[in-house]
């Protein structure tokens, strides 16, 4: 992290605090200027003690009058929302709030010192605002500011105490001792809580520019590996459809004869070919679906014609690794919503994952007419998922490590099939156990 960094953030916790502080420093004025009001008013109409009752109450309106002035002011220039990061606007702001709170604390000292003194003195209970006087003040101000405030606070109660003499000596040195003590303890711990937290503000700030700056990084590198990708992609199709071409040429021997053992080598060419086009097929789809930009042409379809050709496609290969493959369902299904060519990229990766991962017993595809959804399962005996697995089956690129050494794959058709079948508002998830094969479960909202 370079070292400019902290420099310019450490104006905005700061200047933040000052502002929801100052604001509740007015509001609870307010309520001290009503509340004195109201005693005075009390004492002067049922206790009927012998105070000078004009200052008092000249007393709580000069709070409430300095109170208005700080109201105006900071609802004027402290903002409700965090502040700006730039350096210079919040260290100005921040100079000018701290002005405007230790201002407030002085004129709130004179208030409490008069108001004690027209009062009882030392006798009002009054005299415990002034702890309060100094937590405000280690909230606020500077430590250097603070430490002063409280110094400066205690010479009030020692004013108090002289000007009342009839009492006991103890009563008159102790008590204002005692209460200095008291509040020079507490304004060293305020300030040392204040700063903490402020440290703490600004280590939260910096931390979170960093994670900003690391996750808008870290977008782009994906959308360059998604673009690439998809440019990647796109650029193999033609030359993947070339190749494919010339082989089904040589296979039919339309430009020579080819022998038994050829046949079979152009055989598995073509079957790599058909992998290898199937994937970049999906890898279009999947960077379409991450993108937004997935096209597709919804119509009423029905799903059985379209399983029922997956399945056969997929019949001989299951056959040739001794496991069976089976459709069961009724013949004519309610119809979907749905983009046939989409509808078969899904249940063509769950199938033939099913196929590829089964090495006995066999596969079954089942289909299923619930009251609003219509549930397709592609159910195997193959090796089946832990619950660590299926909680990433999903994410793309990801493949079970006992898998990746002795079968071929991406781990990309899952999240495709994931992304394909939400985008026509269905719903996909797996049932599974290790060693017991798995079902992936796909429902599909009913026409209509």
């Amino acid at each position: 992290m370079s070292q400019s960094r902290p420099v310019m953030l450490r104006g905005a916790p700061v200047t933040t605090g000052l502002c929801y502080f100052l604001r509740l420093l007015i509001q609870l004025r307010w309520l001290a200027a009503g509340a004195t009001a109201a005693t005075i008013f009390v004492f002067q109409q049922w206790i009927g003690t012998s105070f000078p009752y004009p200052l008092l109450y000249l007393n709580a309106a000069f709070i409430a009058l300095y109170n208005l002035g700080f109201y105006l002011y900071v609802h004027k220039n402290c903002p409700l929302d965090p502040p700006s990061l730039e350096t210079a606007v919040d260290q100005q702001r921040n100079r000018a709030f701290r002005n405007v709170g230790l201002l407030q604390i002085n004129l709130d000292l004179i208030a409490l010192f008069s108001l004690l003194h027209f009062s009882g003195g030392l006798e009002n209970p009054c005299v415990l605002f002034f702890i309060f006087h100094v937590v405000i003040a280690g909230i606020l101000l500077s430590p250097r500011w603070a430490l002063a405030e409280a110094v400066f606070a205690s010479f009030p109660k020692e004013i108090l105490s002289g000007l009342d003499l009839t009492h006991a000596w103890l009563f008159v040195l102790g008590l204002p001792t005692m209460l200095s003590l008291t509040m020079l303890g507490l304004s060293l711990f305020t300030i040392l809580i204040m700063r903490e937290r402020r440290r703490r503000s600004v280590e939260i700030v910096c931390l979170s520019q960093d994670l900003v700056t690391k996750n808008e990084q870290l977008l782009r590198a994906d959308e360059g590996r998604r673009g690439l990708l998809a440019v990647a992609s796109h650029d193999l199709k033609s030359p993947i459809a070339a190749v494919a071409g010339y082989l089904m040429t040589l296979r039919g021997g339309y430009i020579g004869e080819i022998n038994d053992r050829q046949g079979e080598v152009l055989d598995k060419c073509l079957t790599r070919l058909d992998g290898l086009k199937n994937f970049v097929s999906d890898v279009l789809s999947w960077t379409a679906i991450e993108s937004g930009q997935l096209r597709m042409e919804m119509r009423r379809i029905d799903l059985m014609p379209l399983l029922e050709q997956v399945v056969e496609h997929y019949r001989d290969r299951a056959k040739s690794k001794g496991i069976s493959l089976e459709l069961e369902g009724i013949e004519a299904l309610p119809e979907v919503e749905a983009t046939p060519e989409r509808m078969v990229q899904v249940f063509e990766n769950l199938i033939s994952n099913a196929v590829k991962y089964t090495e006995k017993g066999g596969v079954v595809v089942i289909a299923e007419v619930r009251p609003q959804v219509l549930r397709i399962i592609v159910r195997d005996t193959g090796i089946g998922l832990s619950a660590t697995e299926q909680e990433r089956l999903f994410e793309g690129f990801f493949r079970a490590k006992k898998v990746r050494k002795k079968i071929e794959g991406t781990g990309l058709g899952l999240s495709l099939v994931k992304g394909l079948v939400e985008a026509h508002q269905g719903t996909i998830w797996v049932e599974s156990q290790e060693g017991h094969g798995s079902s992936f479960i796909v429902e599909l909202p009913r026409a209509g």
